[in-house]
C-alpha cells in the first residue's frame, strides 16, 4: 500500500502532496521526482510491475508529467525544496493511502 504524504517548506512557503521517494501498490510503482526546469516535485508511475522495483530494479530516465523534455531526477525525503534549496517538513500522518 502506498502513502501520500504533505511537505512543506518553512523558508518559501512551497507545499506539495507526493510520497517522498519510491512507493509500491499491488498494481504499480511510482517515485517522488524533482523536475528543474518547473522546479516543482511530481509523483510519477514507473512501473506497472510493482514487485520488479521491490527488487531494486529502477528506470534509468525520469520525465516530468508537464514535459519529457525537461531535466526531471529521482527525490526522495529528506531533499531540497525545487524553489528555494532548503530542506521539506514532512507531514506526521499521511494524507493518502493508496493501493
Amino acid at each position: 500500500m502506498g502513502s501520500t504524504y504533505r511537505f512543506a517548506c518553512d523558508a518559501c512557503g512551497y507545499a506539495v502532496e507526493v510520497s517522498g521517494g519510491i512507493d509500491y501498490g499491488m498494481i504499480c510503482a511510482t517515485a517522488t521526482i524533482i523536475c528543474k526546469d518547473c522546479r516543482a516535485l511530481h509523483t510519477v508511475m514507473i512501473s506497472k510491475r510493482p514487485w520488479r522495483v521491490m527488487d531494486g530494479w529502477r528506470p534509468k530516465a525520469v520525465h516530468c508529467p508537464k514535459s519529457r523534455k525537461h531535466a526531471a531526477a529521482y527525490w526522495e525525503h529528506p531533499g531540497p525544496c525545487p524553489r528555494c534549496g532548503k530542506e521539506l517538513r514532512r507531514s506526521d500522518e499521511p494524507v493518502v493511502m493508496w493501493d
